[in-house]
Parts: structure tokens; sequence; C-alpha cells
């Protein structure tokens, strides 16, 4: 009502002490079982304070991420709820969207502390309101970059919360990934949403369902599909010009101008030292096949290109294609085993460098999804992780 009126326009709060009474409610919402009304109320202050005209609200703390997160969190799940309840309509407006790319900060801050991490149940929620949403179709109703927007951040509660896929999820992924396969200028963008499908799928997988054929095909087809996202004409084009990716190219200056650089450094920080002790190096004994082998060699290889060069140029697309389509003429090419597991260094010979081929699948995926939220969601292109190389 206040904000209505007009009164808290010209009314200074106090961030620290807002974060400070915030965390409290949230954490006797959790712990309490208090109602949601509570967290509803607080939820409407915050998105009141991100979008006042002359808002001077920055984060740059834990504190102030995870207090933003968890209300934000809260208030698009009301929304969700009162469209699919009838009682209301979700709208992505400009401040409805930078609660999205701070929720979704807060899911990456949030992932070193898994699987007990202190908001769990405000990510649950929120992720449960996203699927009925899906659910009930009322995602039709939304243009396609909402869709996406949508299904980026439920993909990332997914895997923060390790939820699993319903039958009718697959079916709504592919539908939209099917309509998003449409828009040739979208193609990297849809690669990374199947990259979360793809590591939700093969991190359940055991070393005999990991050599299915379906299974096999899985990967093949996500490596081929990023191989040609890389070398697309419009993503090039647009690199080049304009050093952004679409859909992404106003996030920094309208959607998270509030977070400061330090802030998002701290946090990618933290992802990378939670990763590296997530994602430990495959022993022989996982290995029974060697098509996975090489699908494996040849994805740690295109997220290594794309980390450090971001697009590929037309001779390194027809070596990885041929690698692929090819395989078995490529077998002779791949080192043995013991040379590749048995005589290099493990991680604590050499910290600061990843052998990104001697990870998991899971491993690899989750490094790529990290590497392009640094380069197009909250850095740029140009942006890798301090004293880390990949080979």
């Amino acid at each position: 009502m206040l904000h209505r009126l007009g009164w808290l326009d010209d009314t200074e709060l106090s961030i620290e002490d807002l974060a400070r009474v915030t965390s409290g409610v949230v954490s006797d919402y959790q712990h309490k079982h208090l109602d949601n009304l509570y967290m509803l109320h607080a939820s409407k202050i915050w998105s009141v304070i991100i979008s006042r005209p002359c808002s001077t609200f920055i984060i740059n703390t834990t504190q102030r991420c995870e207090c933003a997160g968890c209300v934000f969190s809260i208030y698009i799940s009301s929304k969700l709820k009162k469209d699919f309840e009838g009682s209301g309509r979700f709208e992505m407006t400009k401040h409805t969207k930078q609660m999205l790319y701070i929720i979704h900060l807060t899911l990456d801050a949030e992932i070193y502390k898994h699987p007990v991490f202190s908001n769990e149940i405000v990510y649950k929620e929120l992720h449960t309101s996203i699927q009925e949403f899906f659910e009930k179709d009322l995602f039709e109703n939304h243009t396609t970059e909402n869709q996406f927007l949508l299904l980026q951040l439920y993909l990332k509660c997914k895997i923060t919360i390790k939820g699993t896929f319903s039958p009718h999820d697959e079916q709504v992924f592919y539908l939209l990934f099917d309509s998003f396969a449409t828009y040739p200028s979208l193609k990297l963008n849809s690669v990374y949403l199947f990259s979360h499908v793809l590591y939700q799928l093969s991190v359940q997988w055991n070393s005999e369902e990991l050599n299915m054929p379906s299974n096999l095909e899985k990967i093949k087809l996500f490596t081929r599909e990023l191989i040609l996202a890389l070398s697309n004409d419009f993503y090039v084009n647009k690199l080049q010009s304009e050093q952004k990716l679409l859909l992404y190219e106003d996030i920094k200056k309208n959607h998270i101008s509030m977070i400061t650089d330090d802030h998002v450094t701290y946090v990618f920080i933290r992802c990378k030292c939670h990763l590296r002790n997530q994602f430990k190096y495959e022993s022989f004994e996982v290995f029974g096949n060697e098509e996975y082998t090489l699908y494996k060699k040849v994805l740690a290889k295109v997220v290594i290109s794309f980390y450090e060069s971001i697009f590929l140029d037309i001779i390194t697309v027809e070596d990885y294609l041929n690698m692929l389509e090819n395989y078995s003429s490529h077998l002779s090419n791949i080192p043995s085993y013991q040379n590749i597991y048995g005589n290099m260094p493990g991680p604590s010979s050499h910290a600061q460098t990843i052998h990104l081929g001697r990870l998991s699948i899971p491993g690899i995926l989750r490094w790529f999804m990290l590497m392009f939220e640094l380069k197009f969601l909250f850095g740029d292109i140009n942006s890798q992780f301090t004293e880390l190389y990949f080979k």
C-alpha cells in the first residue's frame, strides 16, 4: 500500500538493516514454518526497492545476494501461482527479469553449499511453481524470450536442488527446444539449456547405462550441436560486432547493474573451487566403450575451444565433426588408458590445472555451464577464471 501511495519513493532505507531483518524472517519461515505471508510481504518490499526510479541498491555481499535471491524467489512463485490458479497473470517485466537474474546468481552462489544449503526450501518452491506453470501450458501465452528465461531458471533450480525429470518435463523441454530451433540465432542459447538436461540424465547413469547406444547417441548429439552452435554465422558475426550473445545484450546494463563486479568475481571463485572438488578424474574402471571415450574427448576439446576462443573456425569444426561421425577411424589416435589416466599427474600435483577430458560427462557439462554464465550472463566474452587452466 505504501508503494502505491508513493510514500516509499522518497524514503531512505538502510539496506544493511533490511537484509539483517529479512535474514531473520527467512530463518523463521524455514525453521519455524511460519505463514508464507511474512515472506510475501518481505518480497514485495524488496521488489519495490529495485523498481524505484532512483534506486541506489547494490548487491555487494553474500548476505544481500542471498536475501534478494530468497525474497525474489518467493515473489516470482507467488505471481506464477496466481496465474495458474486463475487469480492473476504472470508478466515478464524489466523488474521481473532483474529478479530472475539475481535468483540465478544466488543459485550459483548456493551450489558450493549443496546438498543442504540454507535456503533450499525457497528454491524448491520456486522450482515447483515454474513446473506447475509449464504443466498447465501457460508458457504458451508468452514470447519466445520469456519462455526461454523461465526455462533457464527452472533448469538452474532443478540442478541446484537435484530435482528429477518427470515424463511431462521432457515433453515440455523438447517442445520448447523444437521451438527455439526455428531461430538459428538462438542455437547456442538452446545448447546451453540442453546441457542442463543432459547433465541431469548423465549424472544418474551407471557405467553400464553410460555405454548404452541410446545414451551414447545423446552425448554425440549434444557435442555435435555445440560444435555447430559455436560456428553458427549469426553467432560469430554478432560476437565479432557486438561482443554479446542474443537475449543477453542488455543484461549488465538493465538487469544486473546493481550487482558489483567484485561480488560476481567472488561467486565464480567459489563456484570454481566447488566444481574442482566435486568432480574428480574418472578411473580406468569406468571405461568399457571406446566410443564413449572418444565422444568425451571431443566434447572436452570443444568446451576448451569455447572457453579460450569463444567460437570455432571452419577447419576446427570439420575436424571435430569428422571425429564424431567416423569415430572408429580415430580410435588409434586416442592415447592408451594408461597414458591418459596412469601417467598424468592428478589434481593435487597441478592444483590450478583441470584436465577436462579426464572428467566425467557431468563434470565437463558443469564446467561448460559455468563458462557460459561467466562469459554471457555475469561477465563478458573475454572473462576467464583466474589462475586456472584447462587442458
